[in-house]
């Protein structure tokens, strides 16, 4: 049986990751293969200096922005929560998805790395934003031979590349055996840097059916027992939008339930199973 070993971000912090890493495993074990995600960490040496802030600034909307500096507060507000979060993120990868019983990062990577797997597929989730991931060669699977580089889906997450990643970029992706993104922003970045065409694939959590996933949900302790309105928001809300929720949870008599607001625990701490569970049961999401 052939060994593929999957590369993508390992920060026990977001519902999308944790599923689209047991996504992609899932699918290529339908296949026949032997999957294990390889636990990886970027060391982000320069994430506190003046340049590297005034650098990601420079990339990001104001939106975003904003909600940077609302993230920054609520993390530091809500330290013990994102804490007990990140607790039942742990646990629901330890159920769920088969992960190597080492790290690597990149300058940490063991020798005979290459020759443990068949092929390593990195994806699908932003692992080639330089403002996350600040270039690491681990994200391009530079460590192993040309013919097991294969990039199933991965995220930019920008549109354009800084001048100071560039030349780096255009060799890690020339280099890339079998090359797939997750958006079209993300084939044409590729198209200009290396002239090579890049296939436009689904995310892996589209690819699962219905029943595969409620066969992982469970329910969440503190759902309601009568119908809700279920809203999960990354970014801030504006006025308007809060009070057209709850208009519609007004109109029909239903319980509004915000899965992403720090400040309240009891949701906030929901793992991805109940993530899962929160949304097949809602009325309104």
């Amino acid at each position: 049986m052939k060994k593929i070993g999957i590369l993508t971000i390992n920060n026990y912090n977001n519902y999308g990751n944790r599923l689209q890493n047991y996504a992609l495993q899932e699918i290529l074990k339908s296949m026949e293969f032997d999957v294990k995600t390889i636990v990886n960490i970027i060391k982000n040496k320069s994430s506190n200096s003046v340049k590297y802030k005034l650098r990601k600034v420079k990339y990001m909307s104001t939106n975003l922005i904003y909600k940077e500096l609302n993230t920054r507060l609520n993390n530091y507000l809500y330290k013990k929560n994102k804490t007990e979060r990140i607790k039942a993120f742990k646990k629901f990868t330890r159920e769920y998805i088969e992960e190597t019983d080492y790290f690597i990062s990149d300058n940490n990577i063991p020798d005979d790395l290459s020759q443990e797997f068949d092929y390593f597929i990195t994806g699908s989730d932003q692992v080639w934003n330089p403002n996350f991931r600040h270039g690491s060669t681990i994200d391009f699977l530079t460590f192993a031979p040309r013919h097991k580089r294969i990039a199933y889906a991965p995220s930019f997450g920008i549109s354009k590349i800084p001048e100071e990643y560039i030349d780096r970029y255009k060799t890690w992706l020339s280099e890339m055996y079998k090359l797939s993104v997750r958006e079209e922003a993300g084939a044409k970045i590729i198209k200009e840097l290396t002239g090579r065409d890049a296939v436009v694939l689904v995310d892996p959590t589209l690819m699962l059916t219905k029943e595969k996933w409620l066969s992982i949900s469970k329910r969440a302790k503190n759902k309601p027992e009568g119908k809700y309105l279920l809203t999960y928001f990354l970014g801030s809300v504006s006025k308007e939008t809060k009070q057209k929720i709850k208009s519609i949870a007004t109109k029909n008599k239903l319980q509004i339930v915000n899965l992403a607001d720090i400040r309240d625990k009891k949701t906030y701490t929901a793992d991805p199973s109940e993530f899962i569970d929160y949304i097949n049961s809602a009325s309104v999401f």
